[in-house]
């Protein structure tokens, strides 16, 4: 069971997926929105992987790894303008950016049958671990942070990241429901009034 579009299927959907939150990705990149500052620690959140997790849930594997390799090339392109050289290192920021769309889409596809919700649930968690142990053990391996720093940003960040992603994913799903089911509707009405009209 997948997540369709308004009108549109198979290939046309999946473009249209991939150019939206494409979009979004380099959008939160850039302008800094994809950045929650938690006023508490002084530190922040990430929500810049979000676009990546709803492209695997709402289009697959291949446009969820597509709009993953856009957030990994809008991470690099920002963060050499910003002279922050782990994020700029293509090794931390491209494949574990595009394995974020594709892990989130086999999840979900794995977790459809206890029903969407779930599903989509257990795909925002999975995408969220993806991106944060795989570019923070991209950094240790490439030796721009140690193993405990590491770690004591895994944890610092792990819950509320989870917990952003959880919901926020869910409720961008929803909202897509919501406009699918209305347009839908709205396409039988005028269908059924085209049909008496044919018939009078």
């Amino acid at each position: 069971m997948r997540f369709n579009f308004f009108p549109l299927s198979g290939t046309p959907q999946q473009v249209f997926i991939a150019i939206t939150l494409s979009s979004l990705s380099v959008y939160l990149t850039f302008s800094g929105h994809g950045y929650i500052i938690v006023p508490t620690s002084g530190s922040w959140i990430t929500i810049i992987h979000l676009p990546t997790i709803l492209a695997g849930i709402l289009g697959g594997w291949v446009v969820g790894g597509l709009v993953g390799c856009v957030f990994g090339l809008s991470a690099m392109v920002y963060a050499a303008q910003s002279d922050v050289a782990v994020f700029a290192d293509v090794w931390v920021s491209l494949p574990p950016r595009i394995l974020v769309g594709l892990v989130a889409s086999v999840i979900f596809s794995r977790c459809v049958r206890w029903g969407e919700h779930a599903a989509v649930l257990a795909a925002a968690v999975a995408g969220t671990l993806t991106n944060t142990i795989l570019v923070l053990s991209a950094a240790v391996w490439r030796g721009y942070f140690s193993a405990d720093v590491a770690i004591n940003v895994a944890f610092k960040h792990f819950i509320l990241e989870v917990s952003i992603a959880s919901i926020g994913t869910l409720l961008l799903t929803l909202i897509w429901r919501a406009l699918q089911n209305t347009f839908l509707k709205a396409r039988q009405t005028e269908g059924s009034k085209a049909a008496k009209k044919q018939g009078q």
